[in-house]
């Protein structure tokens, strides 16, 4: 999307380059300074852009304003206890995962983190993620051969009526921590040949299941998951839930059983239960609780429970989860998602909208403050992953974690003092910062043939005095 600030930026790089001299260095340091700014700026708003293109129409409804609030201080919870982890991705994981959500935007829904990291353990990118596939499954019911029951009309033959039921099943005893990927590994196995037996086949028209993980104790964790079968409206419900039942509990036994697993599944298998009304509104809310995460923000009780988590068990869970798919689509749902995600894109007309950082996190006061209010150097942590870790516990990637957290800190300190300074038009004391000139270089990718590094170390010759750094304090 073309703006003024782009336009200047534009005739500032149509302008032919010719030789300079020593004289003429600081200004065309402070006028390369201000194209540095503008690229990166616009660089980091088309990353957040893209992230959020979706977020824009996943959201018809008003978010509360503290439930990103919540989320971010459930992240900390996570972020933290990856931050003890000996393995060198999960250490990592812990940086993006404290930077994500670290700015928001502020939208007619509501407040929408940019900065995501999309790990599947943070509770900000899986409450994203099950609002797009919310808003994505309600659109969809459009694309079905098939119509609700209760919006069906009168000419709506009875064989193109489906009906929803809403499944909850899980592999019965909480197996332990160290057992937590075999396990979702049956469990999906299991769901995926259930979808595929011959009297659910008869009936079936799609599905889709989402699967929460949540802790029981120490040692124990919770897999479950969450369903919906979008069957035919002359189906006989308890025969069908007879099925499930039978089939879940021999199957899932005998698979535990090959793994050496307890296998304790009796209460693996809830009867499947029709939505309140066969609708559009009701599908979505009930999709809306099934890709709510494991733990749901909005209610004080899965926040404590949240809070009593431990870092073994995130440790797990981010380890477990890797490389495997929490939420799937089968049948016409399937299909029809695709084809909803394929107009949306063939809709689009490439033109972003523009979202700039309205809010920033202040990791102090616990809350989100304007970007006018938010001071780096007063609402910042420093270091808080690495402040976070007991002093009886000796991480194997310490310094590391150190460096990267330091280094996220000064480039917000950077990024803010560089707002300041072109906001005022001080171009001028801006290209004197060596660390914010340099910042602006590795940061910014502008597509111009201009060779940085010799006017930087001409200019640092031909200046006497200079500011001086800001880590020279």
């Amino acid at each position: 999307m073309s703006t003024s600030k782009d336009t200047h930026t534009q005739s500032l790089l149509s302008t032919p380059h010719e030789p300079t001299s020593p004289l003429t260095i600081v200004s065309n340091n402070a006028k390369l300074a201000s194209i540095l700014h503008c690229n990166h700026e616009n660089d980091s708003l088309a990353r957040d852009k893209k992230s959020l293109l979706s977020v824009n129409e996943i959201m018809p409804d008003k978010v509360r304003p503290d439930l990103l609030r919540y989320q971010k201080i459930a992240q900390f919870k996570v972020s933290s206890s990856l931050a003890l982890s000996p393995k060198r991705s999960q250490h990592l994981a812990s940086i993006a995962l404290d930077n994500c959500g670290r700015f928001t935007t502020k939208t007619e829904h509501g407040h929408v983190a940019l900065n995501r990291c999309n790990r599947r353990s943070c509770p900000i990118c899986s409450g994203i993620k099950g609002k797009a596939l919310t808003n994505d499954i309600v659109k969809c019911l459009d694309q079905l051969s098939f119509t609700l029951l209760d919006e069906c009309d009168e000419n709506t033959p009875d064989h193109k009526q489906a009906i929803g039921l809403k499944i909850n099943l899980n592999t019965g005893s909480s197996p332990s921590l160290l057992d937590l990927k075999t396990r979702l590994s049956i469990m999906h196995s299991v769901w995926a040949r259930l979808l595929r037996t011959a009297k659910m086949k008869e009936a079936l028209i799609g599905a889709y299941r989402s699967t929460e993980i949540t802790q029981t104790d120490n040692n124990h964790a919770n897999p479950h998951i969450h369903g919906l079968l979008l069957v035919r409206a002359n189906t006989n419900i308890e025969k069908l839930s007879n099925h499930v039942r039978y089939y879940w509990h021999r199957t899932l036994k005998r698979e535990l059983k090959k793994a050496e697993h307890e296998a304790n599944v009796v209460a693996s298998c809830n009867p499947l239960e029709p939505l309140y009304r066969h609708t559009k509104a009701d599908v979505r809310d009930w999709t809306r609780y099934a890709t709510k995460g494991s733990y749901d923000f909005n209610k004080s009780e899965h926040r404590n429970s949240h809070s009593q988590t431990t870092t073994t068990f995130w440790q797990t869970v981010d380890d477990a989860t890797k490389g495997m798919r929490l939420i799937a689509l089968s049948g016409e749902i399937k299909q029809a998602v695709s084809l909803v995600r394929e107009q949306a894109k063939a809709n689009f007309n490439g033109v972003l909208v523009d979202y700039s950082r309205t809010h920033a996190w202040s990791d102090m006061k616990q809350t989100y403050v304007t970007i006018s209010e938010y001071n780096p150097n007063i609402d910042d942590r420093k270091a808080p992953l690495c402040q976070s870790i007991p002093h009886t516990e000796q991480p194997a990637h310490f310094g590391t974690l150190f460096k990267a957290e330091y280094d996220s800190h000064k480039i917000r300190r950077l990024e803010k003092l560089g707002e300041h300074l072109l906001s005022n038009g001080d171009y001028s004391t801006y290209s004197q910062f060596d660390d914010l000139f340099i910042h602006d270089i590795k940061r910014s990718k502008p597509k111009i043939g201009i060779d940085y590094t010799e006017p930087v170390e001409i200019e640092r010759k031909a200046l006497k005095v200079r500011t001086k750094s800001l880590d020279s304090k």
